[in-house]
């Protein structure tokens, strides 16, 4: 893994201003990873995709996560932090998940991959009547066999849908990552999806901000050149900055 330096991270951040999430998330794999085809990078299961970035985001930022949240309950906002190391499915991605599985209910035996980026963003560009999770489930299946033949485009139980949506989410753990919550305030319980993509690019934008307020503060001060500034190291800019904001 390659970590984008600040000149490189800054053009990264403008190139995403009007993209999907999704499409600039994966310019920023491309750059973290130049050994990789970015098609590769697209077809990396979700948990996979999603592994790298916390890595990376490690590696930019730290291992601390701060989060905040309101209470769906009393509306109080919460806040507290998490570290990478506790996310313990992470570790089981240092072997690809782009292979194929086998899942079997009843009679049926069912053949599938593991949803990847290029199914999320046809999920999300196609008008199509089934669920979001439903058509994900349908694109990944490769094969379906019964006792009576091939039943691939059928409907299919759903027992069956069920015990294969378990699968994939037992095969990339990290592709959905529910946080357990509990309000300090009025005690209420519930469950919350974590998106390193959007913690991520958050960070990113908050940062990109920063890095500009500062490239116009030293080169005012100093005269010195945005790629001057940029390729200086991040503790060295920062001192500059408050020998001048003191």
């Amino acid at each position: 893994m390659k970590l984008p330096g600040a000149a490189e991270l800054l053009t990264l951040w403008e190139q995403g201003i009007d993209l999907s999430l999704l499409r600039k998330t994966l310019l920023l794999l491309e750059v973290a990873h130049p050994e990789m085809e970015p098609e590769d990078i697209a077809k990396l299961s979700i948990g996979a995709r999603d592994a790298r970035l916390f890595h990376l985001r490690e590696w930019m930022f730290g291992s601390s996560f701060r989060n905040t949240i309101d209470c769906p309950e009393c509306m109080k906002q919460m806040e507290w932090e998490m570290r990478i190391e506790d996310l313990v499915m992470l570790s089981q991605y240092s072997e690809e998940t782009a292979g194929e599985y086998n899942v079997s209910s009843g009679n049926y035996n069912i053949r599938f991959r593991l949803p990847n980026s290029i199914d999320i963003s046809e999920a999300l560009s196609t008008n199509v009547s089934q669920s979001g999770s439903e058509f994900l489930l349908q694109k990944c299946i490769l094969d379906i066999k019964q006792k009576n033949g091939d039943q691939k485009g059928r409907k299919l139980p759903a027992k069956l849908m069920n015990n294969l949506s378990a699968k994939m989410s037992e095969l990339d753990p990290a592709a959905d990552i529910q946080m357990n919550i509990t309000c300090p305030n009025c005690a209420f319980h519930w469950e919350a999806r974590f998106d390193i993509m959007s913690y991520l690019w958050e960070e990113i934008e908050n940062w990109a901000q920063r890095i500009l307020r500062d490239v116009v503060l030293l080169a005012k001060n100093f005269g010195w050149s945005e790629k001057e500034i940029l390729n200086m190291g991040a503790d060295r800019r920062q001192r500059y900055v408050e020998m001048i904001t003191k």
